[in-house]
């Protein structure tokens, strides 16, 4: 009786760390990708960022705030925030303004961009960038009433 009961606890673990295993991925092909990497040296001049497509998904501006600064000059707040598992590096974006209710590619409360951003796995960073726009501080919509549209460029992937 003693041998059955063993067993049978025996084949609950198995069981139990094979189920374990199988949700939390495969290790075996964790471990032979690291294999590969430290195999091949990376080389120095390439980035450890995707293409700007692929990152066009991972890649989200937020939080945007418009402010006056002490020359009256019209700037954004905004957060740029990586979702992907992966560093961002040499991360350059332009991102227009447009209002909640304009179609596609027809009005426009302005355009502001950002260069060199480096972001770790799931970071975020507040940044400041002036807004180059033809509205008066007073005339811009809240943000709740703006459109983002991101368009990411990646200077050390077009050498």
């Amino acid at each position: 009786m003693a041998l059955l009961f063993a067993a049978g606890f025996g084949l609950l673990g198995s069981a139990a760390f094979l189920t374990y295993r199988h949700f939390r991925g495969d290790a075996g092909a964790v471990s032979q990708t690291a294999r590969q990497s430290a195999a091949t040296p990376p080389a120095a001049s390439v980035s450890a960022t995707p293409g700007a497509a692929v990152l066009q998904r991972a890649v989200e501006v937020t939080g945007i705030r418009m402010v006056e600064d002490r020359n009256k000059k019209t700037e954004v707040l905004f957060v740029v925030v990586n979702h992907s598992a992966a560093p961002l590096t040499d991360l350059s974006g332009a991102v227009t303004l447009r209002p909640s209710t304009a179609q596609p590619g027809k009005e426009l409360v302005g355009i502001f961009g950002f260069r060199n951003l480096s972001l770790g796995p799931f970071e975020s960073r507040e940044l400041r960038a002036p807004l180059n726009t033809t509205l008066r501080p007073y005339e811009l919509p809240d943000w709740q009433f703006l459109r983002v549209e991101l368009s990411l460029s990646l200077p050390s992937l077009e050498r």
